[in-house]
């Protein structure tokens, strides 16, 4: 079983710290962890990557499959903020390495995963985020190469998006 661990649950105090954009010292730093469960009932963990990450997503071709790579949100060990969301990581569960596309200070929203039409391999596709950049107040769609993260387009918003809960929507008609 693969989960996000964390050393401590946030209080609601430290959601509406970080979510404010004055966190003091809240933080959230989520690290992908393996949990073996064994016949005898003993559980065994592994650290996959010491990179804080969050909303992970996979090729959906290996939804319910063995699987090898995830792609999230993400901030390196050495980075201290306080939610994991300024660059896109794609995480191989078997060795721990990992690739990051760094946006610093932009923060990414969820990444979703498109396959390339008619291909077999768990990597072939495109990354899907959009951005937020507090300086610059303006929201970007990004598509990045799966395999490799590297910027394929950015498109700018017509209006700034803040990013939100997972599964939010909001419509605004014109």
């Amino acid at each position: 079983v693969d989960a996000l661990r964390l050393d401590h649950f946030p209080s609601l105090k430290d959601f509406r710290a970080i979510m404010s954009g004055s966190p003091g010292t809240a933080t959230v730093r989520p690290v992908p962890t393996r949990y073996r469960l064994a016949d005898d009932g003993s559980v065994s963990t592994k650290v996959i990557c010491h990179y804080a990450c969050e909303l992970p997503c996979i090729n959906p071709q290996f939804q319910g499959r063995p699987y090898r790579y995830f792609w999230s949100v993400a901030d390196p060990p050495e980075r201290s903020t306080p939610a994991p969301m300024h660059g896109i990581a794609r995480v191989d569960v078997e060795t721990g390495a990992v690739q990051y596309a760094d946006m610093f200070p932009k923060v990414c929203g969820e990444p979703v995963f498109i396959p390339r039409v008619e291909s077999t391999s768990e990597i072939d596709g495109y990354i899907v985020a959009e951005s937020l950049d507090p300086v610059e107040e303006v929201s970007r769609v990004h598509i990045l190469d799966a395999e490799t993260l590297r910027p394929l387009c950015a498109a700018r918003l017509p209006e700034p998006i803040h990013l939100g809960f997972h599964g939010y929507w909001s419509e605004k008609l014109y």
